[in-house]
């Protein structure tokens, strides 16, 4: 035998994990506040008692994992308190400051009982993070990336990325589908998980997918529709942010923030409240087309009138300046034989037949001449009305051409057609009311129908 056994200089297992529990509970008496991430979490249906796996991690590797628990008559005072406090259930992945009682047990190891939670740790912690990404974009200049893209002035084709069981989803496509002024917008969805630890993979993904076709697309929707800070804080992710603010496509946002908007919101070209937000906003690309192409039209309409009096005036002056020359010309020539038939009565027989002849002479050079200059007056006065007519003809063609083109693209949004379609216009001293802000109690309005109009006064506003 061994002279350990006859001494009996041993322990048995047991016998070493009291003692290791007595050294671990003994130097760890009472409750201690630890910072730690849940890496799992699990409640037993059958007892009530919830179990989690924690963890301390670096960017390489983990650092520290212990289970812990919280037991039932514990658990929903804990649950309660923190979703109280940020909106959000305890969840796996979250960063958290926990009250702690350490436990050694001689067949489970040690333990950490979970007393209570601190949730504003976790609303500090997500902040913080957040903080260091905006920083980080700022240095890397990823802010404005997105922004500096440009609009398209109607952006038809949307690629919406959401969830149909996201509160916002369903409003943003009602919202497109039935708009009042019956405008055809191309839709495809896209769809994404929205909350909890897949949203980050999820919308990666979408974009991913659009960004290969982005030639098929006008501008990318983000639509959730609401949710507490922590139910959200996946749209703080770092690789989110730089994804939408690299994005070959303007990203539209409308996640729902009630007081703070996310990384996301910051670094995407427009940040809209809610997801029907976004989808009214888009319509108002269009309201403002429609009104800019019925300017345009009016704005033609009045050039090409004033074109047409400017070159019928050119006609005109032409043909005053030829009827001038003319007159002139036949008035010298009156003055030239006046003087030459005082020349003949003074002269004698021999120089009044020389005379004659050159009166002759001059007459026939006067009519040849005459003839000549009428005839290339009259070549003249029809090669610039010729001209004129061309360049009028070909001005006017042009215009009717654009004319033409700007009305088909215009005929479903004339006023008219508005108004055949069930619509009112309604008018306050001859101008559109267009705004609230363009009437005030006691104005007259008109109101015209497709089949009459109606006049009204203004009581209150």
């Amino acid at each position: 035998m061994s002279e350990h056994s006859d001494n009996n200089n041993f322990l048995s297992l047991h016998q070493l994990s009291m003692h290791i529990k007595d050294a671990i509970e003994g130097n760890f008496m009472g409750q201690i506040w630890v910072v730690a991430e849940i890496a799992a979490m699990n409640v037993n249906q059958g007892s009530g008692h919830c179990y989690l796996e924690l963890v301390e991690k670096n960017e390489k590797s983990v650092l520290a994992k212990m289970r812990a628990n919280i037991w039932s008559f514990k658990l929903q005072n804990i649950l309660n308190k923190f979703f109280q406090v940020t909106g959000s259930p305890l969840q796996q992945g979250m960063k958290t400051l926990l009250l702690v009682e350490v436990q050694y047990h001689a067949v489970y190891g040690i333990s950490l009982n979970i007393l209570g939670v601190d949730p504003s740790y976790s609303l500090g912690e997500l902040a913080r993070k957040k903080r260091e990404i905006v920083d980080r974009f700022e240095q890397e200049g990823l802010m404005d990336k997105n922004k500096l893209l440009e609009f398209p002035l109607v952006p038809q084709r949307i690629a919406l990325i959401s969830s149909e069981t996201a509160a916002g989803y369903e409003d943003f496509v009602n919202q497109l589908s039935n708009n009042s002024y019956g405008y055809y917008l191309d839709l495809k969805i896209f769809p994404a998980v929205m909350q909890g630890d897949k949203t980050v993979g999820s919308i990666l993904s979408a974009l991913e997918k659009i960004s290969a076709k982005a030639q098929m697309f006008d501008t990318v929707v983000i639509a959730r529709g609401g949710g507490s800070t922590v139910e959200l804080s996946a749209f703080d992710s770092y690789e989110l942010g730089k994804a939408i603010a690299l994005f070959p496509l303007p990203v539209l946002t409308g996640i729902g923030h009630e007081r703070d908007e996310s990384v996301a919101d910051m670094v995407a070209h427009k940040k809209l409240k809610t997801p029907t937000a976004v989808a009214e906003f888009l319509i108002s690309c269009f309201v403002i087309f429609e009104e800019m192409l019925i300017d345009a039209k009016f704005r033609v309409k009045e050039l090409l009138q004033e074109k047409l009096l400017f070159e019928n005036t050119r006609i005109k002056d032409a043909s005053n300046i030829i009827s001038r020359k003319s007159m002139s010309f036949v008035n010298d020539r009156k003055l030239e034989l006046v003087s030459l038939s005082r020349d003949l009565q003074e002269g004698s027989a021999k120089y009044l037949e020389k005379k004659k002849r050159v009166l002759t002479d001059r007459q026939q050079s006067i009519t040849v001449e005459t003839s000549r200059l009428l005839k290339e007056s009259e070549y003249q006065l029809k090669a610039i009305k010729q001209e004129v007519i061309s360049r009028s003809s070909v001005f006017l063609q042009q215009k009717q051409n654009k004319i033409l083109l700007i009305g088909e693209k215009v005929k479903l949004l004339d006023p008219a057609n508005v108004i055949a379609r069930g619509y009112t216009l309604t008018f306050s001293n001859g101008k559109v009311v267009k705004s609230i802000a363009d009437v005030k109690v006691g104005d007259e309005l008109t109101t015209q129908f497709k089949d009459g109009k109606t006049q009204s006064k203004i009581i209150e506003i």
